[in-house]
């Protein structure tokens, strides 16, 4: 019974993980568009890449584990473009998409730190990949800062 809560877990944990980047990423990639200052555009492709990698190594322990990511909800993207262009409407800056940037990482530091908290029977090899998407969300915001 064991071993099959500490597989329940690690799939919600990379399941998690994956939401996470494919939202982030998708996040960058609408946020690219709005902007036209040329080092902000350089600072969110590099994230969107990183979102991307998190992304491609927890499917990858997915598929290892013997099970599939979940599909992307349209209407979550629908939701996500639609906030975004709003957003974005009367305030393109670079301080402004530099803001909602950080709000995002900030957003998922602290969804996938409750995660962590709540997956703790997670493999440890998930649980390290999740680990490093806070990090990760961390680095992202230090380096938006001098944005604002």
């Amino acid at each position: 019974m064991e071993a099959n809560q500490n597989g329940i877990a690690t799939e919600k944990l990379l399941q998690r993980v994956v939401e996470n980047a494919r939202t982030g990423a998708s996040a960058c990639e609408q946020l690219i568009q709005r902007t036209r200052d040329g080092e902000m555009r350089g600072a969110l492709r590099d994230l969107r890449g990183q979102y991307q990698d998190f992304e491609r190594r927890a499917e990858h322990q997915l598929y290892a584990a013997g099970a599939h990511p979940a599909p992307v909800k349209p209407v979550d993207r629908a939701g996500m473009w639609l906030g975004i262009r709003l957003n974005t409407m009367s305030d393109a800056s670079a301080s402004h998409i530099a803001d909602i940037a950080i709000q995002g990482a900030n957003m998922g530091v602290v969804g996938m730190t409750r995660d962590l908290n709540d997956l703790s029977d997670a493999s440890a090899e998930a649980r390290a990949l999740a680990q490093g998407f806070v990090a990760g969300q961390q680095r992202a915001v230090e380096r938006l800062k001098p944005y604002l």
